[in-house]
């Protein structure tokens, strides 16, 4: 025997009344859950797609960070070997003549 004619036969109508509610209820409260929960796996969806751009921009943000740091590098060497050829040229152009040398 089912819940409605169980209540039919022990409380007459207002037993029956009730137990469409009651079933109603439930089921609008089942059909919520089911909302509720496939907002939360839209949600969670949304939140590891943002994760994953998020990853993927430091990602490049590292690369390319890593790439300036290697030219300020290559810069740096190249500013060291001109002031190396300078300096070189300078030691070469003021130093006194080998005659003038003891």
């Amino acid at each position: 025997m089912d819940g409605l004619t169980q209540a039919l036969l022990q409380n007459g109508l207002p037993g029956i009344i009730l137990a469409i509610l009651a079933k109603a209820f439930w089921t609008f409260l089942q059909r919520r859950d089911q909302e509720y929960r496939t907002a939360m796996e839209r949600h969670d969806k949304t939140v590891a797609a943002k994760d994953r751009e998020i990853a993927r921009l430091n990602e490049l943000r590292v690369k390319e960070q890593r790439q300036a740091a290697e030219l300020n590098a290559q810069i740096a060497k190249g500013a060291l070997e001109m002031s190396e050829a300078l300096a070189a040229d300078i030691d070469q152009t003021f130093s006194p003549p080998e005659r003038l040398l003891p």
